[in-house]
């Protein structure tokens, strides 16, 4: 499938009116908040290089790392804000808020949360930090970095949320 023909979907806070008329192709922008903006800033100073750690009970810190244990710890340490653990649980509880709509992954703002999708499910999450850019924790590294947010990293779409 070309790059064209990828989907890319947003779970965003959007204005009421929206989720009330079930408009779902919004193509407005998100809107950075402050939860997100804090929780990337602090990814980055204080969560960047750490070791990966795929045993599910040691991805969430304070020296390993998984990629939904680094976007939980984020959001609770640098953005006062509850996420759940896992990568499929953070996906649900965003959607789940009702305030899903569609656009393009290009919109994305510092501190969205980027999930990433293969087969129908959610197998990928960073923090999006700008310039086309996230922190993630992934095994083919080896521990959090910095990297391409819009690389296809072999996934069939992104999508991406916000924290209020």
């Amino acid at each position: 499938m070309s790059g064209i023909g990828k989907r890319a979907v947003v779970i965003s806070t959007v204005i009421a009116a929206f989720v009330g008329l079930g408009l779902t192709n919004a193509t407005e922008a998100s809107a950075s908040t402050s939860a997100g903006i804090n929780a990337a800033n602090y990814a980055v100073k204080n969560l960047l290089n750490k070791p990966y750690s795929e045993i599910r009970q040691h991805g969430t810190g304070p020296t390993y790392y998984d990629c939904s244990g680094l976007v939980q710890k984020a959001f609770k340490s640098g953005g006062n804000r509850y996420l759940p653990r896992t990568t499929d649980e953070q996906w649900r509880y965003l959607r789940n808020k009702g305030t899903a709509s569609k656009t393009h992954v290009h919109t994305a703002q510092k501190g969205d949360i980027l999930f990433f999708w293969n087969n129908g499910s959610v197998q990928h999450v960073g923090i999006y930090i700008g310039s086309g850019k996230m922190i993630d924790a992934n095994s083919t590294q080896g521990h959090s970095k910095i990297e391409s947010a819009f690389y296809n990293w072999g996934f069939d779409y992104i999508t991406h949320g916000w924290v209020k």
